[in-house]
Formats: structure tokens, sequence, C-alpha cells
């Protein structure tokens, strides 16, 4: 499953799920230049809101990865929108994204049985 947003100042953030065995993960992609110290937050319909850490970086930006536990899912499965945070390194400003999870119990039902992209 994947999805990118492009906030219209051309920065562009990027969501993944994919299965590591058994275990279903989200990676998040951000841009370059984005400040790695301060890693990504992560807020499912407002409630409260944590980090994560940004864990390496390639040429197309830096990602992280988070396992999604059965609490997690299962606030994605019931939520409306997540919301994925980060702040630029150079002028601190913050890029906040949000991510509509409507559809997302039926297209991780469809990733599950493997017709989903």
């Amino acid at each position: 499953m994947s999805n990118t947003i492009n906030n219209g100042e051309g920065i562009v953030t990027n969501l993944n799920i994919y299965m590591v065995g058994r275990t279903p993960v989200m990676e998040y992609l951000i841009p370059l230049g984005m400040g790695l110290e301060r890693g990504v937050v992560l807020q499912i319909d407002g409630q409260q809101a944590f980090r994560t850490s940004l864990l390496t970086c390639r040429a197309n930006g830096c990602s992280g990865f988070v396992k999604l536990e059965k609490r997690l899912l299962d606030r994605l499965l019931g939520g409306g929108v997540l919301r994925v945070a980060f702040q630029n390194f150079a002028d601190r400003k913050y890029y906040s994204f949000n991510f509509g999870l409507r559809d997302f119990a039926s297209r991780y039902t469809a990733f599950r049985q493997g017709s989903a992209r």
C-alpha cells in the first residue's frame, strides 16, 4: 500500500505499508533537508501524537518505520486522519501532511488479501 502527498510547495511525503514476515510495517519517506534529530511526529484524529525516528537517508529522502502493532493498526483502521509532521533543518519550519484514513480499512483488507497496490 502506498500514498503520496504534495503540499503545493514542492514538499512531498510518502507512506508505504508492507509486510516484514507476518508483521505489517508502515514506512514514511520525507524529503532531504529536514531535521533528523526531531524525527517525524505521527498523530491520529488529533489524539496524543508520538514521535518516531528517522532511520536512513537515500537520494530520494529520509525514512523511518513503525511496526503496526494491534493497538496502532486498530487506531488507523477506525481513524479519520493520520497527520505526519516534520521540521525543516534550515529554518525550523514545521510541515504537516494529513493522510485521509476513510478508505484505509478497505485498502488494508485488500492489501492483506494481496490485491492492493
